[in-house]
C-alpha cells in the first residue's frame, strides 16, 4: 500500500502526487497578526510553491504565494474595523520532482 498525498484538479487530473514529488522548506518567518506585506522568494519562482501557516496565538494571517514566488500576507479585519491579533508562523515549501 502506498502512503502520501494526492491532489486532483477540477477535471480529475492529479496535480500533486507525493510518490512523484518531494517538498523542500525554502523559507520560514513569523509575522505579527496586524501586519501586511510581501516578500520575493527566489527559490519558489517557477517552481510549485506551497505555503503553510500556523497561528502561534490568536488568529492566522491571510497568506498566499504566486507561482512566481511572491509571498503576501494580510491581517484579518473584523466587522468593526479592528484587527485580530496574534502571531503567525509562515512556511514556504517547493515541490521537487523525484529522480528515480
Amino acid at each position: 500500500m502506498e502512503y502520501g498525498c494526492r491532489i486532483w484538479d477540477e477535471q480529475g487530473y492529479i496535480m500533486l502526487d507525493t510518490t512523484d514529488y518531494t517538498a523542500r522548506l525554502v523559507y520560514s518567518t513569523t509575522k505579527a497578526g496586524n501586519s501586511s506585506g510581501s516578500d520575493y522568494i527566489p527559490e519558489a519562482d517557477g517552481s510549485m510553491p506551497l505555503v503553510l501557516t500556523t497561528p502561534e496565538s490568536g488568529s492566522a494571517l491571510v497568506v498566499s504565494i504566486t507561482p512566481s514566488g511572491i509571498l503576501t500576507w494580510d491581517p484579518i479585519i473584523r466587522w468593526d474595523g479592528t484587527y485580530l491579533t496574534g502571531t503567525t508562523h509562515i512556511f514556504v515549501y517547493v515541490c521537487d520532482e523525484r529522480v528515480t
